[in-house]
């Protein structure tokens, strides 16, 4: 009779495999809050023995919840259910060596970090094998349930991987935050220089440090979680520049992350929350006139009419003068006074002081004095241009880029977008250089502001190209309307990344604090710390010496003034010679 009691409170005191289940995924549902369930069943052979089935354990779910679930037999898309309060369910029945769970690392792409329970169907299954394939494909929040044991198990990362038992009534230990402190982890990727978002320099004791707004951004995330960063160099530094082969490092392992934000150009690498959403556009140097066309500039279309109307004006009097006069036409003689009003000097003055003489010259005084104002603000405007500079017509169709020969500088990542876009015409693609395919240095050219070129922009570069432009005397760069759709920017990290979740969370948080704004600002003074903006094509100054060429159509103009008055003389002399002939005649 004793005997028969004790076994009866040994059954009290040790549940059933069915009932630890119960109460396991019970209280997960209602301490996690659970809005979805994944079923997923791997392998044919679902049957360990007669007491543990994959069919008994979900007659136990049916029976525990109302939860909606859904059974993955093949990958599936479950991006629209909320993967924060969901929880895949895994019954891992066949053993493997490579455990047979291609489909649940299918079906949780980019959702690593939701619930998953697993339920060991096959007690041959190694679960340090699982944990490990789990940390290898960022499945963090894991728990195992060992129904023939009737025990649960989790693991933890850091700082040594271990495996540690989970008394099953102990819910708020089921899924622990294991990556709070990632004790040391080293984040590596190279590092090149593309202001604003990350450069390196020295400071005024001669270290080395990080800048850039991205720089500051990955290194507060570090600092938070306790991690490190190492920068990965290549033999030849001038490859670190290329996007598509910092993406194969990260897809062989070789590092895990990259400080570059980019957008993705590899299926087989993680990409962060969008760091930025930015279009891109052709930035083109502000060209400027030639100082020997200044002397054209002011004329202009009003000032020729200005000018003609004068002299129509005044070689119509002179011709009245002389018919009234001496009562025939002499339009020679009209020409050359009407020339010498355009070089301002003195008239022939009629030896016959008649009214009309009068009245002529009242009314040619006028046009004399505009004479002498149009010159006046010729010459001041002219002073004007030669103390400034003046902006040639900025370029706003492709056929005028061709025609200026202005080659754009851009990285091999936006010339394929272009392409595969095709947001610009193809048969422009002749002013655009690849950086990689040539031997132009984009981030140090504008790092110079080098006008030799144009170049293609993201929205947060041109913020900084417009910050350097502000300590010029004049705008050396414009952007155009060549522009393409906004592009998400993000961190790209190896596949199945751990850290991609916190490292996300980071990431919005920084962004709705607006430091991301505050950071650019202070990268502007980081690079002028380190001496990486410097102005060797101006020395100083963005204004070039005047030289004998600049005023090379000044001698030209003043030749012509001299040509002409040379045949007003001779004219002069001709008309007074004619005239003594005819007045001896006469006599």
């Amino acid at each position: 009779m004793n005997h028969s009691r004790m076994i009866q409170a040994n059954r009290v005191e040790r549940p059933g495999s069915d009932e630890v289940f119960s109460y396991l995924f019970r209280a997960i549902l209602e301490f996690y809050s659970i809005k979805n369930i994944v079923r997923l069943y791997t392998g044919k052979d679902l049957r360990y023995s007669s007491n543990y089935t994959a069919e008994n354990f979900d007659r136990i779910l049916r029976k525990e919840t109302m939860v909606p679930s859904v059974v993955a037999t093949l990958q599936m898309d479950i991006s629209t259910l909320v993967y924060k309060q969901l929880i895949t369910i895994v019954y891992l029945s066949t053993y493997s060596g490579n455990l047979p769970l291609n489909i649940l690392s299918k079906t949780l792409s980019f959702l690593y970090e939701s619930k998953i329970l697993f339920v060991l169907m096959d007690k041959r299954t190694s679960l340090q094998s699982l944990f490990q394939w789990c940390w290898l494909h960022g499945m963090v929040n894991v728990l195992v349930y060992e129904p023939y044991q009737k025990r649960v198990f989790t693991y933890f990362p850091f700082s040594q991987f271990r495996i540690a038992e989970v008394p099953y009534k102990e819910v708020h230990s089921y899924f622990p935050e294991k990556l709070e402190n990632l004790h040391g982890l080293t984040l590596t990727s190279p590092v090149f220089m593309d202001l604003p978002r990350v450069f390196k320099y020295q400071d005024k004791f001669g270290r080395l440090q990080y800048g850039g707004y991205l720089v500051k951004l990955i290194f507060t995330f570090l600092q938070k979680y306790n991690g490190t960063f190492r920068e990965f160099k290549l033999n030849n530094p001038t490859a670190n520049k290329n996007i598509y082969l910092t993406h194969s490092l990260l897809e062989n392992g070789t590092i895990n992350f990259s400080i570059h934000a980019s957008i993705k150009v590899s299926k087989l690498v993680e990409m962060s929350e969008p760091v930025a959403k930015h279009i891109t556009c052709v930035v083109l140097p502000t060209m400027v006139l030639s100082r020997r066309k200044y002397f054209d500039l002011p004329f202009s279309r009003a000032l020729w009419i200005c000018i003609g109307a004068m002299f129509s004006i005044s070689f119509v009097l002179r011709l009245i003068f002389y018919i009234q006069q001496y009562g025939r036409l002499f339009l020679f003689q009209a020409g050359i006074d009407t020339l010498k009003l355009l070089l301002q000097q003195q008239f022939s003055q009629s030896k016959q002081k008649t009214r009309f003489s009068r009245t002529f010259a009242c009314l040619e005084v006028p046009v004399l004095i505009l004479g002498l104002i149009l010159n006046s603000l010729y010459q001041s405007k002219l002073t004007s241009f030669l103390i400034k500079f003046i902006e040639d017509d900025r370029i706003s169709t492709w056929d005028s880029l061709r025609r200026s020969k202005i080659k754009i500088g851009l990285k091999n990542v936006a010339y394929d977008l272009i392409l595969q876009t095709e947001m610009f015409p193809l048969n422009h693609l002749d002013s655009f250089i690849n950086e990689e395919a040539s031997d132009i240095n984009i981030e140090q050219n504008l790092a110079e502001l080098n006008t030799n070129f144009g170049y293609f922009l993201v929205e947060d570069q041109m913020a900084f190209l417009d910050q350097q432009q502000k300590h010029a005397p004049r705008q050396l760069f414009y952007a155009t309307d060549f522009c393409i759709s906004a592009y998400e920017y993000g961190f790209a990290l190896k596949k199945f990344s751990p850290i991609l979740y916190i490292l996300n969370k980071t990431i919005k948080q920084i962004s709705e604090s607006g430091l991301i704004d505050q950071w650019i600002e202070e990268a502007f003074h980081e690079c002028r710390e380190g001496g990486l903006m410097n102005y060797p094509q101006f020395r100083g100054t963005l204004f070039s010496p005047l030289s004998l060429d600049d005023y090379g159509d000044v001698w030209i103009v003043f030749l012509i003034g001299l040509i002409v008055s040379t045949f007003v003389f001779v004219g002069e002399m001709f008309v007074w010679s004619l005239q003594n002939i005819i007045h001896s005649k006469k006599i």
